[in-house]
């Protein structure tokens, strides 16, 4: 690539202008990148909800969840398919590959959905994605001010405050708890109703067949086309009342019901501080700036000013954002601060060491420039950890050209032909270890699952800063050396320094014991293998906010102010904590809601509080603390606190059971709960199996229905209204219309009043429902759960122990000592399976990675033999890298796996300066002895510059000064710093007497 650097020392002033291009492009780059914490990637999951109120689960079974089973079974790629039938609701979870695209599995399953045939109560089927960061962004919290009533609360938000939270441009939901929709109610008196011969059914017939607009089609009206409808819609609720129940008039619907304005039944009921209160949360859209979400979001909080309702962000992902990019961003300008401190000592030369550095910006801002206007890539801690380690290699090349013109030009002078015939002596090897470094990061797009998905922005970013200090290299640093330094005084060294001659005699000595130097550097390796053992393996560092979620769960069919009497004494004591910030509790979820832990769907009976926490709280403690204050409150597995983290969600501890007999499911269930439980390490260890629930079954004798005119159905539809809340239509205008809802005026019963429910049958004829059914109490399941069409439990659990991986080992040993059922299967997931993948996905990248710098070095030598000599650099590099997380006290991560990929890059770089310059020797007539000696005085300045300016670029991430993210964290800084250090002083040493070892015969041919 001489042609590169001819061109450029020739034309400086065209390459100075494409210099203020890069620097205007990437400067012009920056804010518009969207802001997030992590990078978007779907989890191969979908989700169909269905809302089918009053029904029972095993009515939602049976009516909602069976038939859509049946038409999904048409869409392919599904792996598994698990699906939760509960009271009022239906959710289905589809688990796809990795590598399918799930917007066209989406489009899928609406399709399929539409052939479904679901009974009339039923809400329309509502499919959904799921994302790795899908999770609030934001929590607003909502109370009142001025003693207000709870419906003038309710309206202000509805009608005030959710107009402009809807209006904002990149959410994509609002989930607002303890708010309950405005509706016109008609309740209906039973006494009156049979008094006056009427049937609730009749009543909402009439209703619904009065209240509504009809098409009609179109008409000629003076000589213009003209649409025309039918319409009947009630205006007001005097109308309403003033309907006519028969051809007379002289029944209104006001003589057998009691019609007034009012908000619905709450599913669930907010409180802060003890007074009620309401919480939304803010979903994004996939592709929205949650920065920019922020922002708007409080500009809405400070202008909010009703007088009447107070409106608090009590959590804002934003400021994690912020932070975390900051962080980052600070540790990326202290990298290049440090790197470029240290070139200068080396180099001695202050147009050296700027020329050496220019490097870095450029490198980074082209590296932003193309992100941005080539890819969809956000600015998240992975791109900017991805820029932030790769500061410390963008400047190797660099150094290594611009020492080797400045050696050059201490016996001559500076000219064109010198620089570019300086840059030509090194360009190979550059080139070669840039390329080499590239092929290594190759192998995280191949990587399935989401460590592929989460580390593609880093290594692009990676990929992206070293191409571009490759052409920077070979483009920018000629011109500038021909520049500043044509007519600079170079500073005369000794070529034999102190350290120069040290080195040598250290190498000599190598060179001549080769078995043992090779038995101690293998006895070395050996050693360093235990030392795994000596530190913990997880999956994903984790960065901790200060922020708790504690769920309190009570027994199936619990009602919810119930539910919220539980919560406000255990809120009064919450709230008694110092170490207390906010908090917010919500009794009761929302219809369709699901466990972000297990993706199964959520249940009503159950509070749950957010807490904010002092920035001093040690968490640890406050966790241990709330539980021993609650203590009272616990039963079994009620009561589950943990700590709300930065990254990736879902339970460390996952275990499915499923099987074809429930009785075995849940033996087995309460089997593996009890050992769990057992083990020291483990916290919140929970089974969604369902207890049986009491319910009324009301089974229809279809020949004495038939006596009265009835068929099973029609009897259902006479009965139905009695027991649930039918929609007729609206009443008012468009903008301000509410739901008018026809409901019967009795909720508690008796089984003999139940029995005595008076119905109309079409014969015009009185009758109690016991002559047409048998009603009795009865018990089934709160949930119905399959997989794959067997029933199945889903166990769960925190890892609250700092080692992962024996808690694990502990689990599968336990788990080991249970017999099962022969019709019984089980499958741990969570934490352990994570490792697992990670591990396997892992080893796979790096023996792919090794394999491309192996062929990329090949064509680079023109032969096998020089490039498994520098392979023997990678096992130096493990007995660092495990050195260095072992006295760092850092956990096994996948963060420490990208660093050791990093690593095989890096280390290969040293090792490629090194022989490359031992072949140009050969060639120009040296022996090997001699060729390895003077090479090795040559290259060992680039070699131990390089060396300490990337360790000190990394030295920002080991001491933290920033609050970078978890995941490009201080574990991938130990095993780069760590691996750099041993495999830098042993490659001086290894490679030249393994090339020897290697050119035997060569060698003994030379010596004779």
């Amino acid at each position: 690539m001489s042609f590169l650097s001819r061109f450029s020392v020739n034309n400086p002033v065209a390459i100075c202008i494409v210099i203020i291009l890069i620097v205007v492009a990437g400067i012009y780059s920056v804010p518009r990148y969207k802001q997030e914490s992590l990078p978007y990637v779907e989890i191969p999951y979908l989700h169909v909800t269905t809302v089918y109120g009053g029904a029972s689960s095993q009515e939602v079974q049976n009516e909602i969840t069976v038939p859509i089973n049946r038409a999904l079974k048409n869409v392919e790629g599904i792996k598994v398919s698990q699906s939760t039938s509960a009271a009022n609701f239906s959710d289905i979870t589809m688990e796809f590959g990795f590598k399918e695209d799930m917007n066209e599995k989406l489009k899928q399953v609406e399709e399929v959905l539409r052939s479904v045939t679901l009974p009339a109560g039923a809400d329309k089927p509502q499919t959904s994605k799921f994302t790795i960061d899908d999770k609030p962004i934001m929590y607003l919290s909502l109370s009142k001010q001025n003693d207000i009533q709870d419906s003038e609360f309710q309206q202000v938000i509805a009608d005030e405050l959710m107009p402009k939270l809807e209006n904002v441009s990149g959410i994509s939901q609002l989930k607002v708890y303890g708010l309950a929709s405005k509706n016109v109610y008609v309740k209906l008196d039973p006494i009156k109703l049979e008094a006056n011969k009427i049937a609730p059914q009749q009543v909402i017939q009439l209703l619904r067949a009065t209240n509504t607009t009809i098409p009609f089609g179109t008409i000629m009206l003076n000589n213009s086309s003209t649409e025309i409808q039918i319409s009947g819609n009630f205006d007001t609720i005097e109308e309403l009342k003033k309907f006519a129940l028969e051809p007379s008039g002289q029944l209104r619907l006001s003589d057998v019901a009691v019609i007034s304005e009012g908000f619905a039944q709450q599913d669930t009921i907010t409180r802060q501080g003890g007074a009620t209160g309401s919480l939304i949360h803010i979903m994004k859209d996939a592709n929205a700036n949650v920065v920019e979400i922020s922002d708007q979001i409080q500009k809405i909080s400070d202008e909010f000013d009703s007088g009447k309702v107070k409106m608090e962000i009590i959590y804002d992902s934003a400021t994690d954002v912020r932070k975390s990019v900051g962080g980052l961003t600070r540790e990326a300008i202290l990298a290049a601060i440090f790197a470029s401190l240290f070139i200068f000592i080396f180099l001695r030369n202050a147009r050296a060491t700027l020329i050496a550095i220019v490097s870095i910006p450029l490198s980074i801002l082209i590296t932003l420039a193309f992100l941005k206007y080539f890819t969809d890539i956000t600015m998240n801690v992975l791109t900017l950890g991805g820029i932030t380690v790769a500061i410390g290699r963008v400047v190797d090349d660099s150094i290594v050209v611009i020492e080797n013109i400045i050696r050059r030009s201490r016996n001559e002078k500076i000219t064109k032909d010198l620089v570019v015939e300086a840059t030509k002596e090194v360009g190979k090897a550059v080139t070669a270890s840039t390329v080499t470094t590239v092929a290594v990061f190759l192998p995280l797009s191949v990587v399935s699952g989401y460590i592929g998905k989460i580390f593609a922005p880093f290594s692009l970013s990676v990929i992206v800063a070293l191409v571009a200090s490759l052409i920077v290299s070979l483009t920018v640093v000629p011109m500038l050396s021909f520049v500043l330094l044509r007519n600079a005084k170079v500073e005369q060294h000794k070529e034999e320094g102190l350290l120069i001659r040290s080195y040598v005699r250290c190498l000599k000595w190598f060179i001549t014991h080769k078995k043992t130097v090779l038995i101690g550097a293998l006895v070395f390796i050996l050693l360093s293998i235990p030392l795994v053992k000596l530190t913990e393996i997880t999956f994903f560092p984790q960065k901790s906010g200060k922020y708790i979620k504690l769920i309190y769960n009570l027994p199936k069919g619990v009602s919810l102010p119930e539910v919220d009497s539980k919560a406000r004494e255990i809120d009064t004591l919450i709230n008694q904590s110092s170490d207390v910030k906010k908090a917010v509790v919500t009794s009761g979820s929302l219809p369709g809601e699901l466990d972000p832990n297990t993706y199964l769907a959520s249940t009503g009976n159950k509070a749950e509080w957010f807490i904010a926490l002092q920035n001093d709280t040690d968490i640890q403690s406050f966790i241990a603390n709330t539980k021993d204050q609650l203590k009272e409150y616990v039963s079994g597995n009620n009561l589950e606190i943990r700590e709300i983290i930065d990254g990736p969600q879902g339970p460390d501890i996952s275990i499915v059971i499923n099987g074809s007999d429930l009785k075995d499911i849940k033996s087995s269930t309460e089997q593996v709960i009890a050992a769990l439980e057992g083990i020291e390490g483990t916290a919140n260890i929970a089974g969604s199996i369902s207890d049986y629930t009491k319910a009324v079954d009301i089974n229809i004798r279809a020949e004495d229905a038939l006596k009265y005119g009835l068929t099973t159905g029609q009897a259902w539809e006479l009965i139905n209204p009695i027991f649930s809340q039918n929609t007729v239509g609206k009443l008012g205008n468009q903008e301000n219309a509410s739901d008018i809802v026809v409901q019967y005026d009795k909720k508690n019963y008796s089984i003999n009043e139940l029995r005595n429910l008076p119905i109309l049958s079409p014969t015009g004829q009185w009758i109690t429902a016991k002559e047409i059914a048998d009603i009795k109490e009865v018990e089934h399941l709160g949930l119905i759960q399959y997989q794959n069409d067997e029933q199945f439990s889903v166990i769960t659990g925190q890892i609250i122990a700092e080692n992962s991986s024996e808690i694990n080992s502990k689990i599968k040993e336990k788990l080991s000592l249970i017999q099962f059922p022969d019709n019984v299967d089980l499958v741990q997931g969570g934490s352990s399976k994570q490792v697992e993948e990670m591990i396997t996905d892992m080893v796979l990248a790096i023996i792919i990675a090794v394999g491309l710098v192996y062929m990329a070095m090949v064509v680079t030598f023109g032969g096998g033999k020089i490039p498994f000599t520098i392979l023997f650099s990678f096992p130096l590099a493990f007995t660092g890298a495990i050195l260095g997380t072992v006295l760092a006290g850092q956990p096994i991560s996948i963060a420490s796996l990208i660093g050791l990929l990093m690593l095989i890059g890096i280390v290969v770089t040293n090792a490629i300066v090194l022989v490359d310059r031992v072949q140009q020797e050969r060639a120009s007539g040296l022996t090997i002895r001699e060729a390895l000696i003077h090479s090795s005085k040559v290259r060992v300045r680039p070699i131990i510059i390089t060396t300490v300016t990337t360790i000190a670029a990394l030295l920002p991430l080991v001491i933290g000064v920033g609050e970078g993210g978890s995941l490009v964290s201080k574990g991938l800084a130990v095993v780069v710093i760590g691996g750099l250090i041993t495999s830098t002083i042993l490659t001086l040493f290894i490679i030249p007497t393994l090339y020897e070892v290697f050119h035997y015969r060569k060698l003994r041919s030379e010596t004779k």
